[in-house]
């Protein structure tokens, strides 16, 4: 839905930044005359109308030549229902004081009033009227225009009407606004969230070369449907359907439509859903799709449901249904709290609470009291930080695409963004305003403590120096049972996790051919001595001293061989705790000299591994003299611990089965066979490497642990200021960000 055309408050690019903008546009040069003594004269096809809220009553003004919608309280519409042409400002002011007494607007509230009025075209008088003051309107509007076309972070193309079409699509479709769709819809909601509770399919595939064409595919048609819902909804009760169009947003095309006649609905109920019509359409697909992704096997039809499912909730999570942004949310938030003009209610306690810090004008009182109030000023502030937030994350989300072009598209929207509000505010502090005198002294004043308090505040206050990293309890130090004589592994006698002592026997192996060998040589020894008894009784002395050689050779042999075939018998080197995994694996497989069966660990002495973030653990080196603090889940006291290393290089290989995501653990794994060439395909690896990191804990707490516990260790790694840490941090992430995608 269009957020521009659908609401009524006075709305500039929700991606720009308006910080300096505040501090300027409280003194604008609105009108030039004097408005007290004017005669304000409403345009003839205005159409008013009552509606009423929980607590509150406005009238709605419908400029029908527009196709645009305003909102009056009591106070404002009374003071407007005046204006024949006749009665001047200050008259009808006066007049209102008479009518409504404390409620009436004061006078400065009136003038602003008015030169909405005159600026917005719903009024004038005789001096807007002139030649002059219509050539200055039309340049300010053509300016705007010019500025908002080559904004190259959102281009907007509106097209052509859709009412007619809107027509046909409420005749085939219209049965899905009603009481029985809206049971269909909640069951089959539920039936999606079930679905994904208990599936235990494997997760979507999100960013890869070759789901990429399909992903865009996919969130175009559900943006398509997304925008029929809102035409929908608004035919079935009542309204028009307005132009729609194409608005660009880093170049990726998003439909909107214009459903502003749903401010027409007396119903605030009506225009929630109409708002809502589109999030509740793509909700419902991505839960029929998340029915199909779990019970379908790997194949086409689950990939594209998976491509549906995520389309239709993230993009809706992060922007519709955001009340901090112009649309659905926004609309459904402000009709739901019964606070018409919410945002620009907001916005404006926002410039008039700068103006009062930079240029000592007094706060401009809000229209409402009470829980109200505070709810306009927390939207506000809120608001603002997320545009701004906004503002800079598509910036850098700009730099990033396109390659080079991207990096240009970036510096230009910083200085349509930035450097125009700086230049205003320049020229305003230089030339001054007809309006107002311009305190240049506090803003110089108030501007250089903000500088140096936060100039200060940066210097001395320390840098936020704790990294954290998920872990697991580990034996320190594991006995390994290997192969010593090769064979066959015909009886497995232990299972895994299981205690055993020192000599517990553990694998018996088979070797056929050292039982042969072993026959051979007591057969070859039986018949040496034979031939040493022949020599004896003949009297070969020589002879007699070379075979006996011979037979001492096959004694050493026979000794040797039966060391071998005891050895096929592998027993438990040391006392402690079997750790394995899959032992029946092994069952009659053969194994050579030096392959691994199982660890033993000592239960008394135990560590923590942990996996660091790449870039954290070049801080860590620095710090191996410092505590590190142990959180263990389960456990109800905090560990201390001791760093004993941390890994020279980064890995891909799971220390422990435990970090795994499908396991339970806070890292992201994939199947390393679906990565690179393995030999085990149900080896996982790490989607972003990690460093290992081993400390050592108190001998007090070892054995209470239990090898597998998982949690996080905190550590202190930085020991600069904030200003240090923030400019360090951010110069190295635009730097590998510019190399990553420019080569600079």
């Amino acid at each position: 839905m269009d957020p521009v055309s659908q609401t009524v408050e006075t709305n500039s690019n929700p991606i720009s930044l308006v910080v300096i903008d505040m501090m300027n546009e409280h003194i604008a040069n609105a009108t030039t005359f004097d408005l007290s003594q004017a005669c304000l004269k409403l345009k003839p096809d205005l159409r008013f109308s009552v509606q009423h809220g929980q607590d509150c009553t406005w009238f709605l003004v419908e400029d029908r030549a527009k196709s645009a919608f305003y909102r009056l309280g009591t106070p404002e519409y009374t003071l407007v229902s005046m204006f024949d042409g006749k009665t001047n400002v200050a008259t009808a002011v006066a007049s209102t004081c008479l009518t409504l007494g404390a409620d009436a607007l004061s006078e400065n509230d009136a003038i602003q009033l008015c030169r909405w009025l005159v600026e917005s075209n719903l009024a004038h008088t005789d001096a807007s009227l002139s030649a002059s003051r219509l050539s200055d309107q039309r340049g300010k509007t053509q300016k705007q225009k010019a500025l908002s076309k080559i904004d190259p972070i959102a281009i907007k193309f509106p097209l052509t009407s859709l009412d007619k079409p809107a027509e046909l699509l409420s005749q085939a479709f219209g049965f899905l606004v009603s009481k029985t769709f809206a049971t269909i819809w909640c069951l089959t909601v539920a039936a999606g969230l079930l679905c994904l509770v208990f599936s235990d399919t494997a997760g979507v595939q999100l960013f890869s070369a070759d789901n990429f064409t399909w992903m865009v595919i996919t969130w175009l048609v559900l943006k398509l449907i997304h925008e029929s819902a809102h035409v929908l909804c608004c035919k079935q009760f009542g309204g028009s359907v307005g132009r729609g169009g194409i608005l660009f947003l880093l170049l990726i095309p998003m439909p909107f439509v214009d459903v502003t006649s749903a401010w027409r609905f007396p119903n605030k109920y009506q225009r929630i859903l109409t708002s809502a019509a589109g999030m509740m359409a793509e909700i419902f697909i991505g839960s029929i799709a998340a029915m199909f992704w779990t019970f379908s096997g790997p194949g086409a039809i689950q990939f594209h449901a998976g491509n549906i499912m995520v389309a239709a909730s993230l993009h809706t999570l992060l922007f519709n249904a955001n009340p901090l942004m112009r649309f659905d949310g926004y609309h459904m938030l402000a009709d739901w709290l019964d606070l018409p003009n919410l945002g620009n209610h907001g916005q404006s306690w926002i410039k008039s609470w700068f103006s009062c810090l930079f240029f000592a004008t007094p706060v401009a009182p809000l229209e409402y009291a009470g829980w109200q109030a505070n709810v306009i000023r927390i939207y506000g502030i809120a608001a603002l930080a997320w545009r701004v937030l906004l503002s800079v994350g598509l910036a850098i989300a700009a730099a990033n695409m396109f390659y080079g072009i991207g990096l240009i598209i970036a510096l230009f929207a910083g200085c349509l963004w930035l450097g125009l509000p700086i230049f205003r505010l320049a020229k305003l502090l230089v030339q001054g305003n007809e309006l107002q005198q311009v305190d240049r002294r506090r803003f110089a004043v108030v501007f250089a403590t903000l500088l140096l308090a936060g100039w200060m505040a940066g210097n001395f206050i320390p840098g936020p120096s704790l990294v954290y990293a998920p872990m697991v309890v580990e034996y320190e130090d594991l006995e390994s049972v290997r192969v010593v004589t090769p064979g066959f592994v015909r009886n497995i006698l232990v299972e895994g996790n299981q205690t055993v002592q020192q000599g517990d026997l553990l694998f018996e192996l088979e070797n056929p051919e050292l039982k042969a060998r072993l026959e051979v040589l007591l057969l070859e020894l039986k018949s040496a001595k034979y031939k040493a008894a022949q020599m004896q009784r003949d009297q070969q002395i020589a002879e007699l001293g070379a075979h006996q050689a011979e037979i001492d050779s096959l004694y050493q042999q026979i000794k040797e061989t039966n060391q071998m075939i005891q050895e096929l018998q592998i027993r438990a080197p040391e006392t402690g705790t079997l750790i394995a995994n899959r032992l029946d694996s092994f069952q009659g497989i053969y194994v050579k000299t030096g392959d691994e069966l199982v660890h033993i660990g000592d239960p008394n002495r135990k560590k923590v591994v942990a996996l660091l973030a790449q870039k954290d653990s070049s801080d860590i080196q620095l710090i191996q003299d410092n505590l590190i603090r142990v959180d263990v889940w389960g456990f109800e006291n905090e560990i201390a611990g001791q760093l004993i290393r941390v890994s020279p290089k980064s890995q891909d290989s799971l220390p422990h089965f435990s970090f795994a995501a499908p396991n339970g653990g806070p890292l992201d794994v994939v199947n390393r066979a679906e990565m690179e060439t393995s030999e085990d395909d149900s080896e996982m690896m790490l989607i972003e490497p990690r460093v290992e990191m081993h400390v050592s804990v108190d001998e007090s707490v070892q054995q209470e642990l239990k090898v597998g516990q998982t949690g996080y260790v905190h550590v202190k790694s930085y020991s600069g200021s904030l200003q240090e840490f923030v400019g360090g941090k951010f110069y190295d992430w635009v730097q590998g960000q510019l190399q990553q995608s420019h080569g600079l």
